[in-house]
């Protein structure tokens, strides 16, 4: 365990980073922004070089032939030179000669002065060694005592020594009360940023291209040529924000520990890069790996068992935690988040045009839209405060600066028309962006759009035209429940790590386990686009066949991440599992089950007691704080030292939780 930790949690929507003794971490957008070479560098050096061939006299072929024979000519009958052109020529040859001797002149007049700047240096020198032995004359006091003779005869000499200056305690970047503010960067000198930087550069498209290294929660394989490119793009973005942001410089990563929170469905082929990055292309003296979901545990102050579902960006991961152990079969991770429901909100206020344009426009305003999708950053959470007063919050109507924060853009903004349509229906002014001058009306019922948004999490087939379709690898790891990847740690630095790409068939390995094993796809399928309360009923009932350990389950449901902010979400979720109980089809295929189960499912509760002075947004991150500061987790750090020994990778096997 190192006293200076740094904790990192790269999700698929930002990266947050901070030491381990900050009280919030860095949140920084998971986007990457790089600038076009630019292709007419050499363009002045053409003018340049056309310019000179404008200089020089052109001939023709017909021209040529011309002055040939006229040099011809002039050789046979040349006229004689005059005798002022000769005593020119003369002139300019004696005055070459005197320029010649007076540059020789100067040449040894700044010689000879060299020298004697030498030795005056020298001089120089001398006399500051001797004034340094003495000591500054605002520190010497002298004392005369007067005599008979002469009243200055005799003279005391006292030196007095110099005060010692206070040092002035400097803001770090760890003070709560000032904190460390990156300085502001000015674009036209640099090409490349991250973050919110990154942002304000994506607007201009022409010379900026802005990607994600991490997509799902999982490392974007599928946007990279090479898997070198994506790691060295996460090593550099890493760096870039560590000194960007917390004001440690590269160099100085050596005196400090990392905190690496990695996801709970992520491959071990996967650990192992990271561990790689963070050991080998970074200077981190030791790393310790932990899962999100028991990083969230920690950060909760829970000790006992809970399901963590983490309502994320793009994704949705579910999964139980026993006594700080993460349950491998309840792992569950669901291929839609936050993301889609922003879209469908806008949808919903976008296509409520009571102007009714034509459909030519509409196809307009569709493309535009998709330009703006693609450009657009999500405010992580979705939707915020619902309201900001007392009235507002027995109404039950949304204030509109914080609510559509997710969905606008600058050049769109949302305002309230007429307060007595507040109560039921309300009307919104909104400029249209491909029109500056046009605004459009629209007429809705808040708390409709609202509730389908919401409860879209257990309809995910509301949610499909909002899918992106990418391949099953990036969109969801669970096929690491059925297949042992125990022998990549067995493996040495030659192998080589194969991340195959999925389009349209699933390439399987080639392990024994592996044959009997369902295939990617089959997973996918199952789990992508599963309701909320069906897959955490699925999760806890995948937990073995302890009845006790369900009831703990049930009872401690932690809800994480950006969507856990909805309002209404615990009660309506609550309602759902509770529901799941009486249908038919519940309970046929509970029909295994016993007594005990079906009323551990009645006894369904959220995890209480909650620190309330953490985010749910960072709450694991800042369970990765409390990991790295304790003193039982000294055993389990993997050190540099320990990495680059021969049998590392027993040693990391050993080491890691999981």
């Amino acid at each position: 365990m190192e006293s200076k930790v740094i904790v990192i949690h790269h999700g698929s929507h930002s990266l947050k980073l901070g030491l381990a003794s900050d009280y919030t971490p860095k949140v920084i957008p998971n986007i990457i922004a790089r600038r076009y070479k630019n292709k007419q560098q050499q363009q002045p050096l053409i003018k340049d070089e056309a310019n000179v061939h404008k200089q020089q006299p052109t001939h023709t072929p017909s021209s040529i032939n011309d002055v040939g024979e006229d040099t011809v000519m002039n050789d046979t009958s040349s006229p004689p030179i005059p005798e002022q052109q000769q005593q020119q020529l003369n002139n300019t040859t004696a005055d070459i000669d005197t320029e010649s001797k007076r540059k020789e002149r100067i040449e040894s007049l700044t010689n000879h002065f060299k020298i004697e700047s030498s030795k005056i240096q020298s001089l120089r020198q001398g006399v500051k060694d001797t004034a340094k032995l003495l000591p500054p004359t605002d520190y010497i006091k002298v004392n005369q005592n007067p005599t008979i003779y002469n009243q200055s005869n005799c003279k005391n000499v006292e030196i007095i020594p110099p005060p010692k200056k206070k040092k002035k305690k400097t803001a770090t970047a760890t003070t709560a009360a000032t904190p460390y503010q990156p300085p502001v960067l000015n674009y036209q000198e640099i090409n490349y940023c991250i973050g919110d930087d990154a942002v304000q550069v994506s607007r201009d498209v022409v010379n900026w291209f802005t990607y994600s290294p991490i997509r799902f929660g999982t490392l974007n394989t599928t946007h990279y040529h090479s898997i070198r490119s994506m790691l060295d793009d996460l090593v550099e973005m890493w760096s870039y924000a560590i000194q960007r942001y917390l004001n440690i410089p590269f160099s100085d990563l050596s005196g400090y520990g990392c905190v690496y929170i990695i996801p709970d469905t992520l491959d071990k082929r996967e650990v192992k890069e990271i561990t790689n990055l963070l050991l080998k292309e970074m200077p981190f003296t030791s790393a310790l790996l932990f899962q999100e979901s028991v990083c969230s545990t920690f950060g909760a102050s829970m000790s006992a068992s809970a399901c963590v579902v983490d309502i994320g960006h793009q994704k949705i991961s579910i999964c139980c935690v026993d006594e700080g152990y993460l349950l491998p079969p309840s792992r569950i991770t669901l291929g839609y988040g936050c993301e889609q429901l922003t879209k469908l909100l806008q949808y919903l206020l976008l296509h409520n045009d009571s102007n009714g344009g034509n459909q030519q426009q509409q196809q307009q305003q569709q493309q535009q839209q998709q330009q703006q999708q693609q450009q657009q950053v999500h405010q992580y959470y979705f939707p915020l405060d619902f309201a900001a007063s007392k009235q507002e919050i027995d109404s039950g109507i949304p204030f509109y600066s914080k609510v559509f924060e997710g969905i606008k853009n600058e050049n769109v903004n949302y305002n309230f028309n007429d307060d007595s349509l507040r109560s039921q229906v309300s009307t919104f002014k909104v400029k249209d962006y491909m029109h500056a001058n046009q605004v459009l009306n629209y007429h809705i019922n808040g708390d409709l759009v609202y509730q389908v948004t919401a409860l879209a999490l257990f309809n995910p087939d509301c949610l499909a035209p909002f899918y992106d379709r990418v391949d099953a690898q990036t969109l969801v790891k669970t096929v690491s429940l059925g297949v042992d990847h125990e022998e990549v740690f067995d493996q040495g630095d030659g192998v080589h790590l194969d991340y195959p790409i999925l389009q349209g068939s699933v390439s399987t390995r080639s392990t024994n386990t592996a044959q009997n094993q369902p295939s990617l796809s089959d997973y996918a399928t199952r789990y992508s686009q599963m309701a909320i309360d069906l897959a955490i009923q699925k999760s806890v009932m995948q937990c073995g066949e302890r009845i006790e350990v369900k009831k703990k389950i049930f009872s401690n449901i932690l809800l994480v991440g950006g969507g856990s902010c909805i309002q209404g979400i615990k009660p309506i979720l609550k309602q759902r599992l509770t529901s799941l109980v009486v249908t038919p089809a519940s309970t046929a295929s509970t029909a295994s089950s016993t007594s005990g189960t079906q009323q551990t499912i009645e006894n369904i509760g959220f995890a209480s007691n909650l620190r309330q002075d953490i985010d749910t947004k960072h709450m694991a991150w800042k369970g990765g704080a409390i990991v790295g500061c304790l003193e039982s987790t000294k055993e389990i750090w993997i050190t540099r030292a320990e990495y680059q020994s021969p049998n590392r990778y027993s040693i990391v096997k050993d080491k890691f939780t999981f």
